[in-house]
């Protein structure tokens, strides 16, 4: 199993659920598994087009995963963080 946790903002549009357990061997098979389980996260993390939301940064066990990087395999107990990148200015 893998662990998903949710930021505030994602969190709020499934009921309030802040991480997720689920089977998942890489990242995007994760976060597919993800966007099955709660529909309303899937406009958030991916684009029509089916690829990665660009706005979001994605770690695992608190190493940054970069977009190139979705097919990187998942170890059991591993922990996934999805954060929307803040602008500022």
């Amino acid at each position: 199993m893998v662990r998903i946790r949710l930021t505030t903002d994602f969190a709020e549009r499934i009921g309030g659920i802040s991480s997720v357990e689920l089977d998942a061997a890489t990242v995007e098979y994760a976060l597919r598994a993800l966007t099955c389980l709660h529909p309303a996260l899937g406009p958030l993390i991916w684009r029509k087009e089916g690829t990665i939301n660009p706005v979001l940064v994605v770690f695992v066990n608190d190493e940054h995963v970069g977009p190139d990087a979705l097919g990187r395999r998942l170890e059991p107990g591993a922990t996934i963080d999805i954060i929307p990148a803040v602008a500022g200015g």
